[in-house]
């Protein structure tokens, strides 16, 4: 081939491999010959020519687009059944050559696209598509993924994916809804050098850190950068805002929220890597300066775990990391940096913009020499030009001139030792805090102590001193003045405060001596607003409460920490036990249950009886990720030995459920008889979420017993009722429902159960509830015969675990099991029996406490054996007793792939 010509190039790379080569040096080595040899065979008979081996991959070149793609699939399906699996990128265009090598971008653009992929994927360019559309190899479809901006590229490039027998089924990459950015609410003014500089340094980096005094646009300069560059990442950006944070512990936490990893563990931060392994994303790190030693702690860590995550920090200081590189935020240009117009520079545009925004008609020209004045003055700094401007609803430019010159001359004084621009920032603020009236003032103080932001009725309630009109009056004149940024959410108006203004503002409220109060009062409406939702919602608040106690995370976070502080460890329990379904559900068991074992012993003795029958079904409930059986039912035996008749408290009933938790398990029989006397006492004594919660576990405790129509019975009504908790009802009943479905025989009900659980999923469901249904229809789909179908759903299902749960040993349970049931549906039982003991064999492993998948392992491990045999079925237990848990989940991919 001559320079210049136009070729096809094949980017191929094994996925996992460093990890393989790790854990078996041997295995690896004898995979990677025979993978050397369908692979140069399949490029060599397909008219290609091996460039180089990259590691464990190659790089090969064709003169024609349709024969690369031929080596690819065939390198595929000569791969199926492996233990390695390979993605290949594809792409078409010119290329310099030299030396009988390749240069240039059309091998890096190849390269990038094999990197969108994981094992099995075949993925290819628009230009390589085109080329082949009229002559595609047989039983191969091109799936159109979109566009999508690589990594390195500034224009985005349309991705195309082979499908076909072979090949996996599962997309390689999707449309970044939950990777998205948060972009400024006002326009994003200048600065295009600077973003050009931050998106060269991502290129090239792992870790950037922008830096800064505060007000300089470090925020909006990372937000709006990482939001330029999110589609150079396959799973997106994530933004992680510290500024809330008080505790250097808290940061981890922080960030496993932000990548909606539940906290299950103490050891935040290695759970965390194992998370993000896999992923390539950019975390956003916004406000590190005060956090500074648990921040770079954690980069570092993340950075050395995850070869694909990059961090982009904003910080006052650098993180002091070896691998960081930083970079300092400069001003906004100046009037008179150069020879241009004094108006044609970024100070005055941002000014500009913002004073129109204030002042319907506003023009710069007519003000043109206090503009200038402003803008130097305040040394171009974009909070202070902001908060400046913004003064223009009320005052002329001149006005606000000869104010900023009187206070510069007085904080530039020598008796002041900080820097220059600290010293810049402080007088803009303060000069901005000058200007409010007296009301507004102490507003903007007292809500410094929200974390998380606030709604109106919060505010009343916190800083208003009951006078909601003067609340609204007040809130709407700092959002008027930059100072509180307001945002529409699904139900009402929410309000925060920028980093800077919240921490200048609560020192205002130490000052004024308030600051112990106003967290005492911000403490105390929190306990009263979840009192006040359990009231509203009656007997059917628990799905409610947990909403709005995720709402306000961060406030309930804050309040724990002060209430801890100042030796209020009864209003730590009081909370905990008020806001257990939010951490119930989120899979933050362990983070609350810490709050309350470490005051519950000391506080109890106080309660009224309501309040410690609370306390004890809240622990049974947080007790549950950790799997101590016996404490969840002492929790419950305790809860209706305090309140026999159900007199004291309405959530007494749910002792019920958790007296059923280790029998449903260990003691099908006694799980039968327990169930009955609660579908008794229930009846007489209690209603709502808490009757519907017993009936469903009842059902599952007939389920166990092997009382399937009985079960099926008890849960019908239950599942048609439309008041009945959405999670139990349209969910956990589902699975249920499905799952005597099953055992049953009739197969299509299950199928359209969880076809329509599946449909029904909120974007970041709770316990699991994600793999658990997918792993069902995966089962129901093999159990109807539609074998396609059920690899799909696997493979969603395992992706599920991957993306939200891969740290957490248990939830691998759920598809291995899937697997082995599926295995024994087509007959392979020695491989389902192997599987379905392994994963009793990890007692840490065992299905994340879900009943039904329990069942379904139980009762297929029971069939199996019978037809096995004795012999069989003891050589199946041995085997199946020596797997890792790699083997498992290699178990697992090999199923998903078409094994």
């Amino acid at each position: 081939m001559s320079t210049g010509q136009v070729s096809s190039f094949l980017f191929t790379d094994i996925e996992a491999s460093t990890r393989r080569w790790e854990h078996d040096p041997a295995a690896m080595s004898a995979a990677l010959e025979r993978h050397d040899a369908i692979v140069r065979d399949a490029i060599e008979s397909n008219g290609g020519s091996v460039l180089k081996h990259t590691g464990d991959g190659v790089v090969a070149v064709f003169d024609r687009p349709a024969d690369a793609l031929r080596a690819a699939v065939t390198i595929q399906r000569g791969l199926t059944g492996d233990d390695v699996r390979v993605r290949a990128g594809l792409h078409t265009g010119r290329a310099e050559e030299r030396d009988g090598d390749y240069f240039g971008p059309t091998l890096n653009r190849a390269a990038r696209i094999m990197g969108l992929g994981r094992g099995g994927h075949v993925l290819l360019s628009g230009a390589a598509a085109a080329a082949i559309a009229d002559d595609l190899p047989g039983e191969v479809t091109l799936l159109d993924l979109g566009d999508h901006l690589l990594k390195g590229f500034e224009h985005a490039e349309r991705i195309h994916q082979a499908t076909g027998d072979g090949l996996t089924t599962d997309r390689a990459v999707e449309a970044r809804a939950a990777g998205t950015t948060r972009g400024g609410r006002t326009s994003f003014v200048g600065r295009e050098s600077e973003l050009s500089t931050i998106g060269r340094l991502l290129d090239d980096e792992r870790c950037v850190t922008v830096t800064g005094v505060g007000g300089c646009g470090k925020t909006r300069l990372a937000l709006e950068a990482a939001q330029r560059t999110a589609g150079r990442y396959r799973d997106g950006v994530v933004i992680v805002e510290l500024a809330p944070l008080a505790d250097p512990a808290a940061v981890p936490r922080a960030v496993a929220d932000a990548v909606a990893m539940p906290i299950v563990a103490t050891s935040v931060t290695r759970d965390l890597t194992i998370f993000l392994r896999d992923r390539e994303c950019l975390v956003v790190l916004d406000n590190c300066e005060h956090l500074l030693d648990a921040c770079a702690e954690l980069v570092d860590e993340l950075i050395e775990a995850c070869p694909e995550i990059t961090v982009l920090a904003t910080s006052r200081e650098p993180l002091g990391l070896d691998d960081e590189r930083v970079w300092r935020a400069p001003s906004l240009s100046l009037p008179g940096d150069d020879d241009r117009d004094p108006l044609d520079c970024e100070a005055v545009a941002l000014f500009t913009a913002r004073a129109a925004t204030a002042r319907a008609g506003f023009v710069t020209a007519e003000h043109r020499d206090a503009v200038v004045a402003i803008c130097r003055g305040l040394d171009g700094l974009p909070l202070a030009i902001e908060l400046a401007a913004a003064r223009t609803s009320h005052l002329t430019p001149e006005q606000i001139a000869a104010m900023l010159d009187d206070r510069f001359r007085l904080l530039t004084g020598g008796a002041r030792r900080a820097r220059q621009r600290q010293q810049t920032l402080q007088a803009a603020m303060d000069w901005s805090h000058d200007l409010l009236s007296g009301d507004d003032r102490r507003l903007l103080r007292r809500a410094s102590v929200f974390a998380g932001g606030w709604t109106l009725d919060a505010a009343v309630a916190v800083c208003g001193e009951g006078d909601p009109v003067a609340v609204i009056d007040g809130l709407g004149s700092l959002v008027a003045k930059s100072l509180v940024v307001a945002e529409e959410t699904d139900t009402s108006m929410r309000y925060r405060m920028l980093e800077t203004v919240r921490l200048y503002a609560q020192d205002r409220l130490v000052e004024a001596g308030e600051a112990e109060l106003l967290r005492d009062h911000h403490r105390d409406w929190l306990i009263r607003h979840v009192e006040a939702v359990w009231d509203e919602h009656g007997d059917r608040a628990i799905s409610a409460v947990g909403a709005e106690a995720e709402r306000e995370l961060e406030n309930i976070r804050t309040a724990l920490d002060w209430s801890d502080e100042h030796g209020r460890g009864d209003l730590v329990v009081r909370l905990i036990s008020l806001t257990w379904p939010m951490w119930y559900f989120s899979l933050r068991s362990t983070e609350a249950l810490t709050w309350l074992e470490r005051h519950a012993t000391t506080v109890e003795p106080g309660l009224a009886t309501a309040e410690q029958v609370e306390l004890r079904i809240a622990r049974g409930f947080l007790l549950q990720e950790s799997m101590n059986g016996s404490e969840i039912v002492r929790c419950g035996d305790e809860a209706l030995a305090l309140d026999p008749d159900g007199a004291a408290s309405p959530l007494t009933g749910l002792g019920w459920f958790l007296r059923l938790m280790v029998p449903v398990y260990l003691d099908p029989a006694g799980a039968v008889r327990t169930a009955r006397e609660a579908l008794a006492w229930t009846a007489r004594h209690s209603s709502g979420d808490v009757t519907d919660f017993v009936v469903g576990y009842s059902a599952n405790a007939f389920v166990s017993d092997g009382r399937w129509e009985e079960a099926r019975d008890l849960l019908r009504e239950l599942a048609a009722r439309d008041d009945a908790d959405e999670l139990l009802s349209k969910q956990y009943v589902a699975i249920t429902v499905a799952t005597v479905s099953l055992l049953l025989g009739d197969h299509q009900d299950a199928v359209d159960r969880t076809v329509a659980l599946a449909a029904s999923l909120p974007p970041a469901p709770g316990r699991h509830i994600d793999t658990v249904s997918y792993s069902f229809l995966a089962i129901a789909r093999a159990a109807a015969g539609d074998v396609v179908a059920s690899r799909d759903a696997l493979a969603t299902a395992v992706a599920c675990v991957r993306r939200r749960y891969s740290h957490i040993r248990g939830s691998w349970g759920i598809p291995i099991t899937a697997v082995g049931v599926i295995l024994a549906i087509e007959g392979r039982d020695e491989e389902a029996l192997r599987l379905l003991v392994a994963v009793g064999a990890h007692g840490r492993m065992w299905h994340a406490r879900q009943e039904m998948v329990f069942v379904m392992h139980r009762e297929y491990s029971r069939m199996i054996a019978q037809r096995l045999g004795d012999e069989a079925t003891a050589a199946a237990w041995r085997e199946g007793e020596a797997m890792t848990v790699e083997q498992l989940q290699e178990a697992v991919a090999a199923l998903v792939a078409g094994g």
